[in-house]
């Protein structure tokens, strides 16, 4: 989140779900909804597993169109979601959909058009070999000049990796170009526990 932003636009939770969205082009009219940020702070909050996170984007009214990466780490599972009010389709990894055609086995990669094509190409070139270094250069090769954060998240250590984008009068200013900074979840929950201990809220 930022400053004075009560919703989320990427997260994970104390139960390894993590949650990535991109925005699309469909704009719906359909506003009588729940905004994209508040079902994900929702879901973050609510949701222990990725089938239960996938239960609450289908029950949820959603309004206009996202696309989102979900992922447990608990099971080592993820699934892509493409959703408008609606509209809800699932892609597993190593599924094929007329937006995502070509499927790297055990992946779930979400682009469009020419960056979805240098994703696959990229990932297939390194597969079975991706660590962080190397996923930093993924990103720096598929994000949008709209890039304001990229996260690399890893569910199952609780750990995320984040970048934030600087003031556009830089030539590189997107986030894929900033420095990542690494947050232990665990080590936060540890705090938060400790506060609420102290002052029993």
């Amino acid at each position: 989140g930022f400053a004075g932003f009560i919703g989320c636009v990427t997260g994970m939770n104390d139960k390894q779900v993590a949650v990535g969205e991109m925005g699309m082009t469909g704009y719906a009219s359909q506003w009588d909804g729940i905004p994209m940020a508040f079902m994900l702070r929702q879901l973050l909050e609510e949701c222990d597993t990725l089938e239960q996170a996938l239960n609450l984007v289908k029950r949820s009214s959603r309004t206009c169109e996202y696309a989102y990466v979900i992922s447990d780490g608990k099971s080592s599972s993820a699934m892509a979601v493409r959703a408008q009010p609606d509209l809800l389709e699932l892609v597993a990894p190593g599924q094929s959909h007329p937006l995502l055609p070509t499927p790297v086995p055990d992946c779930v990669l979400l682009s469009s058009d020419e960056r979805y094509k240098l994703l696959v190409e990229r990932v297939k070139k390194s597969f079975g070999q991706i660590d962080l270094p190397t996923t930093v250069e993924i990103i720096k090769s598929v994000a949008m000049r709209s890039n304001l954060h990229s996260a690399i998240m890893l569910p199952k250590d609780s750990v995320m990796y984040l970048a934030n984008a600087v003031a556009r009068d830089q030539e590189q200013f997107q986030a894929c170009y900033q420095p990542y900074y690494r947050y232990d979840l665990k080590k936060y929950l540890a705090v938060l526990d400790d506060l609420a201990q102290k002052h029993d809220p």
